[in-house]
């Protein structure tokens, strides 16, 4: 995921299985849900209105499962 840290948006460009759809669920670290979805066939996440911190991006798409940590400034 690039870039990172981000301000209001970042390029996803995990690999995931062709045809399935990739849902993303972005946790505080106290592991509060503060945003989640389906992402977009762009790949680009929007971050507008998401405080400055620490978070960590789960990604998933019915097979795996992927997280890392996001840096939003």
């Amino acid at each position: 995921m690039y870039p990172n840290p981000a301000t209001d948006a970042v390029m996803v460009n995990a690999v995931f299985a062709a045809g399935q759809p990739v849902r993303y669920q972005l946790l505080d670290v106290s592991g509060r849900l503060v945003l989640a979805g389906t992402l977009a066939p762009s790949r680009r996440l929007l971050l507008t209105n998401i405080p400055a911190g620490l978070y960590w991006l789960v990604l998933r798409d019915g097979v795996d499962t992927k997280r890392a940590p996001l840096v939003i400034q």
